[in-house]
């Protein structure tokens, strides 16, 4: 059963004028650290660790994709699990 949270919020991207502004924050799952680009840091620092080797392996971009989107989600629960503990 999920506990629905009413305080909550996710903050939106400011793009304004048509420029892009990457003002949103990801946390990487193997560092910690915060990062803009988190594909690009994933690649370059962390090109060794075992789910970039799977990417990094993948010829097809919706997998890849999905999988990047996984690391992500895990390294932002990570953030907040620990936060909270």
């Amino acid at each position: 059963m999920f506990v629905v949270q009413t305080n909550m919020r996710v903050h939106p991207t400011e793009n304004t004028n048509h420029t892009r502004k990457r003002n949103k924050k990801y946390h990487c799952l193997f560092c910690g650290e915060e990062v803009e680009q988190l594909p690009r840091h994933l690649y370059s620092i962390h090109a060794d660790e075992h789910d970039m080797i799977q990417i990094l392996a993948s010829t097809d971009s919706s997998q890849r994709s999905r999988l990047l989107t996984k690391l992500r989600s895990m390294g932002n629960y990570k953030l907040v699990f620990f936060k909270a503990a």
